[in-house]
Formats: structure tokens, sequence, C-alpha cells
């Protein structure tokens, strides 16, 4: 992975004080050595923004790639941190709202969400491999499935879209994908499914990797992200799109509403999860996982 610089690296560096530390060799070539680290960092500030896809979004958050990087072992990504809740990360049934819009260049992978461990043994997560190609993914037990969307087959940069996950009852296709109200055609069919229950919710990067570390940090936009613990129908979806004019998704099957992080706060480290009771996230960072 290229060295990241500009916006992506300096927009949260300075603010954070974070120092970039020297290399360190370990004798075998490496410039740092590949040992589990303590990954977690103070939260700095997130760029708040007023960029959203319609007038009735919240605000939104930037997401820069990584706040420093000397080396690849060396990166950090920041990211919004939502501690387990029962009803969120253990959730049988579940829908996901989030509005996006990705920037920058295009040779990483970046995730919008993930669940528990994100996909590595247990949960799930909404990501962008570096072909352009989105994915949702769930896995139980370490076997995982990869589903691929048809309409539209790649996010275009600098473009706002609305993408809507459903998890049903488990069995063959126990999944619906919404893109701009659109249901794609690939569906799940996981027999089985439980969340990693020691994991979060995390926004803007895929969590759980081995060793604590967090991967596939998001670059761009991310707002109204809703978590239902029940699996809405199509027109719950075509009201929550509202032909791009989206809908306050509190509205929408609202006793179901476990957290909805509309970014509205504009200053400080954390984001209201708005639902009675729902956790609230907090900015943070983790060091890359390769």
């Amino acid at each position: 992975m290229p060295l990241i610089m500009g916006r992506d690296q300096l927009a949260l560096k300075g603010i954070m004080g974070i120092e970039t530390p020297a290399a360190t060799g370990d004798g075998e070539g490496d410039t740092i050595a590949n040992t589990p680290k303590l990954v977690s960092i103070e939260p700095g500030l997130p760029e708040w923004s007023t960029e959203v896809p319609n007038s009735n979004a919240g605000g939104s958050v930037y997401f820069p790639m990584t706040i420093y990087q000397t080396t690849i072992d060396d990166a950090a990504y920041g990211f919004l941190d939502v501690p387990y809740v029962e009803n969120i990360n253990e959730a049988a049934q579940f829908t996901v709202q989030a509005w996006f819009k990705k920037s920058g260049g295009d040779s990483h992978n970046r995730a919008v969400w993930s669940i528990g461990a994100g996909g590595y043994q247990n949960g799930s997560s909404l990501y962008i491999w570096n072909n352009q190609t989105p994915y949702w993914n769930i896995s139980d037990n370490g076997s995982g499935e990869y589903i691929t969307f048809n309409n539209p087959t790649s996010f275009t940069t600098d473009t706002w879209y609305h993408v809507v996950c459903i998890k049903k009852a488990d069995g063959s296709n126990m999944t619906e994908t919404y893109i701009n109200g659109n249901l794609q055609s690939n569906k799940h069919s996981i027999g089985t499914y439980a969340a990693d229950t020691s994991g979060s919710f995390a926004i803007g990067i895929r969590d759980g990797a081995a060793g604590g570390y967090g991967d596939r940090g998001w670059v761009g936009y991310i707002t109204e992200v809703c978590f239902w613990n029940t699996a809405l129908d199509s027109n719950a979806v075509s009201l929550l799109y509202n032909s791009g004019n989206g809908k306050d998704a509190s509205t929408i099957s609202g006793s179901n509403v476990q957290g909805y992080w509309r970014m509205l706060e504009g200053s400080g480290v954390t984001v209201s999860g708005s639902a009675a009771g729902a956790p609230t996230a907090t900015f943070r960072a983790k060091k890359l996982h390769q």
C-alpha cells in the first residue's frame, strides 16, 4: 500500500498530536517487527462535514484512511467504534442502512461497517475491494460467504449511495441488499449465523482481525447509519430511500431501531446513537492489519 499523504494522512495527524515513530529493524529485513501490538489509540478529532446526500440527512464525517504511516505495518485507521450491545451484535435478524460517498484513490480496500469480528470468524461487513467491487460478507465459524451486487456492480467515486443490508432468518436466500432502492439479485445462503460476541459494531473499518487489528479503513463520507434488530421489508426500504431524498430512519419500525448514528454533532469525538438506550459511537483508531 502506498504512503498516504495530503488530506488522507494529515487531517488527523497534527490534531491528535501523534509523532511518527522511527522505524526499527528486527534483523530479518522487516522495518517493524510483525508481532501483536497494543492497537488502541486515544481518540483524535474526526473531520466533521456538512457534506450530505440530501436535505433530510444529518451531518457527516470524512474518514481519512490513515492517521500516520511510515511503513505498511505502521498505519492506523480512524473509525467510529460502537461498543458491544446484545441487540446489535447478537441479532439473529437485522437491517443496516448507510449513506456513503467514497473519495481518494482506489488502490486500497475500504469498509463501510462491520459487526462482531467483521467476517473473519463470526460476523459481517460491507466493503469495497481495491478493484472497486463491493461485497457484503457473512461468516459463521470461519466459513464465509461473499456476495457482489448487480445494479450497480461498482460504486463511483464522489457519488452518494444508499445501501440497505437485510439479514433474515437463517437458511437459503437469507439476505437482501438494496442499493438506491434497487433490490440486488445475489443473496447469502448460510445455514446458521452467530456473531462474535467479543466484537463491536464499527463504522468505517472492518474490525476484529487477528491480534486486535483493524483493516479496510474507509476514505470518504459516511452518514445516517442505522441498525434495526429485525428484517425490514421492501416497502420500508422504499420509504427510507425516498427517491434519493432520504428519511428519518427512526420513523421506520422505530421500536426495532437499536442505534441511529446521524453525525449531527459537528464537533467532538462521539456520535449519539439517537434511539433510547442506543450506544454512543466514539472516534478511535486501530493499527492496520495486513
